[in-house]
């Protein structure tokens, strides 16, 4: 069985939906990381109807490992010139291209189940994060993976 989720493409293709959300405004991998999370586990964090890679015991587990996937997913959508990257005094920040909103963004929308999908839920997820800092969406995450997995005392 091939895996299915979290693959470099499919990550590089939810981080694309998250920038184009943002067209104007650069992110952190931190805080895209945490939008994904929350966007695809927007039922057990508590803003949307569904789980988009279903419910299982091992999701809020897999947290700690969205950042790097993120991180490695943006390095290449840079690369393929459909991001580009912004330095700032706190760090690199990244934006989607107009090459990648164009080309890739809209006809994914158009032809993609999934990303309709994801779609829906990350306009949940935004209406949360709006106004609210990286450090408490991550904070959020942090709580429910605490009460979810019973704290690093299992």
């Amino acid at each position: 069985m091939s895996k299915v989720f979290n693959t470099s493409f499919e990550t590089s293709l939810r981080a694309m939906l998250i920038l184009a959300q943002y067209k104007n405004e650069a992110k952190s991998v931190d805080m895209i990381a945490a939008i994904d999370f929350t966007t695809i586990y927007g039922s057990s964090m508590g803003y949307t109807d569904t789980d988009l890679h279903g419910q299982n015991s091992f999701g809020f587990s897999e947290y700690a490992a969205r950042r790097e996937l993120i991180a490695n997913a943006l390095k290449d959508l840079v690369m393929r010139g459909v991001a580009c990257i912004e330095r700032t005094r706190d760090g690199v920040l990244y934006k989607i291209s107009k090459d990648g909103f164009d080309k890739t963004v809209i006809p994914l929308c158009m032809k993609n189940e999934f990303a309709m999908a994801y779609m829906d839920s990350l306009s949940k997820v935004i209406r949360f994060v709006k106004g609210k800092t990286e450090q408490q969406i991550i904070a959020k995450i942090n709580e429910k993976t605490t009460r979810k997995t019973g704290g690093f005392n299992g």
